[in-house]
């Protein structure tokens, strides 16, 4: 068995040949993610308000370019006043409801807007379900 003896030189070409590569690997990155970076930046995220029942139910209803539901949707799911209601006050609280054959598997539907992301393709809705005795059991947003 013969051992081959690589000299330094050769040693330090390939350390350095490594490092340009990595520099331009580097370079070529940030060309790429340098405008993806800035599209997903520039996005204008709709501002989370209060909510309101009466302006809720007016679901066609826009402020600061964004559907009113969607800038309340926040509020009305961390205040959990939803928590336990019958169908009858969530009818009075959010008005009639906006089935739509997407969410079959719960009781009620209501369109929020567009889906708040960069790339809006998708619409959200607050889906609610509820027990055996007609009380919320669980909400959440979804996409569809």
């Amino acid at each position: 068995m013969e051992l081959k003896l690589v000299s330094s030189s050769t040693r330090n070409r390939k350390i350095i040949f490594a490092i340009v590569a990595l520099f331009g690997l580097f370079s070529l990155f940030l060309v790429w993610a340098w405008p993806i970076y800035s599209f997903l930046s520039s996005y204008d995220r709709p501002p989370s308000i209060q909510f309101e029942s009466e302006r809720w139910k007016n679901k066609n209803l826009e402020e600061s370019g964004h559907p009113i539901r969607i800038q309340m949707i926040d509020d009305l799911i961390s205040s959990r006043m939803l928590d336990g209601m019958s169908k009858a006050e969530i009818l009075k609280l959010l008005g009639e409801a906006d089935n739509d054959g997407y969410f079959k598997d719960w009781d009620m539907v209501y369109w929020l807007g567009p889906e708040r992301s960069p790339i809006s393709i998708d619409s959200e809705w607050l889906v609610i379900r509820f027990d055996s005795e007609e009380k919320v059991f669980e909400y959440k947003t979804a996409r569809d």
